[in-house]
């Protein structure tokens, strides 16, 4: 009983620390320079706020919040079948953000990704 206590008040912990997270990339302010009006779309690259230390911190928070309510389950065969394939989801989101950041920010977003080394993980990826 007592991992299964420490799991969920682990989980407990990234619920709320990626409630946190998201609501804090979620409150950071825009840079008017860095918003791009093409082909119908908008593009919005956030770069203040949490943004100056992670590209991706929305979907840190969201990952965080996925993993502890996994925790709370406490069914190990969810946890590792799902967070490997939600990890190679987010990645390849990751990939093809960048890309349609660089095309619509080729200079503005080098910059940034330059300034701001960390896509999700901080001191990891």
């Amino acid at each position: 009983y007592r991992i299964r206590d420490a799991l969920h008040l682990i989980g407990m912990v990234a619920i709320l620390s990626g409630i946190v997270i998201y609501y804090l990339a979620r409150m950071s302010p825009l840079d008017p320079r860095m918003i791009s009006y093409s082909l119908g779309e908008v593009l919005i690259i956030k770069t203040s706020g949490i943004y100056r230390y992670l590209r991706y911190p929305n979907l840190l928070g969201l990952l965080l919040v996925e993993t502890g309510s996994l925790m709370l389950i406490g069914n190990s065969i969810y946890f590792f079948l799902i967070i490997p394939g939600q990890l190679v989801t987010i990645f390849a989101l990751i990939e093809s953000l960048e890309k349609t950041a660089i095309a619509a920010f080729p200079e503005k977003f080098a910059d940034y990704k330059s300034q701001t080394p960390w896509k999700i993980f901080p001191y990891v990826v």
